[in-house]
């Protein structure tokens, strides 16, 4: 015991002495003070004890099995193809718009009909599919190629069309719109059939952009057959006088003679110039390179080429000419603009290689033979030529 202890213990014996009860404090709150530090002393071991076996399971977890690890595999590659999926449908979306607004069609509305003539005769439907059956023949027999930017006649109710899910709206309203703003609107040919209470009918029909309309004879309901051919060249003439033009020169050309085709033609340029110019121009060219006139041939193909909305075949048609005059140059020269505008043209690939075969570059002719089979497998002209190249 040092000096101090000893000091300090006759003095605290005596005021124990003094003061019983605060000696008994004293005790008692030494003693709680032990306890406390006993029962910190137990918690913390005993947290130490339940984290152990918490460590233990940590360092012992097992990794993910195969079926779990595929079960992710397979819902990641899912998430790809869904969304490669809409990816499509957005690109496909805008292909059939950027199509459509590109080609303006013609579309045949539902003709109207009396209801008597409805039951007894024939229907709406009936009457405006043998008017559109009618025009499909016409311009299927015309010159009209792939230079047409104008599909054949469409009847309304045939369209197909795509509807947004959740709007009203579909693809052809949004097509629609757009070529409105851009002045490239579809043409619509409306009509109908009236009675003048006489068992006598009339049949009319009307472009509803430009009004133009079609008035047909008077007829009875057993002559309805007889007015469709001349009802579908009314149609034709009020939609795309062009056609008439093509259509005619189809049939006279057998006798080198287009009095018809040459009507039309100006009559097309006319009633829409700009829709009608390049097409027009190009096959009054035809009728003049038919009957040997060059020269105007040539001014014609210009004029065509110089006009809105022309094409590759204008200048297959110009190279055509000049190669007749002997201008190879300048042949060879509209031959390229044309494969420039529609790389598989036929017709500017089999002239460019005539110019070799005529050259004596049978290789260069036979390359661009081939290149025109490839284009066209099922066209007869490409074989016919090289198996002329290869008989040289």
């Amino acid at each position: 015991m040092s000096m101090l202890e000893q000091e300090n213990t006759p003095s605290r014996q005596l005021a124990d002495e003094v003061d019983p009860a605060a000696s008994a404090d004293h005790t008692s709150e030494g003693l709680q003070r032990q306890g406390s530090d006993g029962q910190r002393r137990n918690e913390t071991e005993s947290h130490d004890m339940k984290s152990e076996p918490d460590d233990d399971a940590a360092s012992t977890k097992e990794p993910p099995n195969l079926l779990t690890r595929l079960s992710g595999y397979a819902k990641m590659i899912f998430g790809i193809i869904l969304n490669l999926l809409l990816i499509f449908v957005l690109v496909g979306c805008l292909a059939v718009i950027v199509k459509e607004f590109a080609t303006r069609a013609i579309v045949l509305d539902v003709i109207e009909v009396p209801e008597a003539f409805s039951k007894q005769i024939a229907t709406s439907n009936s009457i405006s599919r043998r008017l559109a059956d009618r025009f499909a023949e016409i311009q299927e027999r015309s010159s009209e190629g792939p230079l047409s930017r104008h599909r054949l006649l469409e009847p309304a109710w045939l369209q197909a069309d795509i509807q947004v899910p959740g709007a009203s709206l579909s693809i052809q309203s949004i097509v629609g719109f757009f070529k409105q703003e851009f002045g490239r609107a579809d043409i619509h040919i409306g009509g109908e059939i009236s009675s003048n209470g006489h068992e006598k009918y009339r049949l009319t029909l009307r472009n509803v952009q430009s009004g133009e309309t079609y008035l047909s004879d008077e007829f009875s309901s057993d002559k309805l057959d007889g007015i469709i051919p001349d009802a579908a060249l009314g149609l034709t003439k009020i939609a795309d006088p062009y056609l008439l033009a093509s259509y005619y020169f189809n049939i006279e050309q057998k006798t080198n003679s287009f009095p018809l085709t040459k009507h039309w033609a100006r009559y097309a340029l006319n009633s829409d110039y700009d829709r009608a110019a390049a097409r027009a121009y190009n096959i009054l060219g035809n009728v003049a390179s038919y009957q040997g006139a060059f020269d105007d041939a040539v001014r014609y193909y210009i004029q065509a080429i110089d006009s809105p909305n022309s094409f590759a075949e204008v200048h297959s048609n110009l190279g055509d000419t000049y190669a007749a005059q002997g201008k190879i140059d300048q042949a060879r020269e509209e031959y390229l603009s044309a494969m420039r505008l529609d790389p598989s043209l036929t017709s500017a690939i089999l002239g460019l290689s005539d110019l070799n075969l005529n050259a004596g570059q049978y290789d260069e002719a036979a390359r661009l033979a081939r290149y025109a089979i490839a284009a066209h497998r099922n066209e007869p002209r490409p074989h016919v030529s090289l198996a002329w190249i290869l008989s040289v």
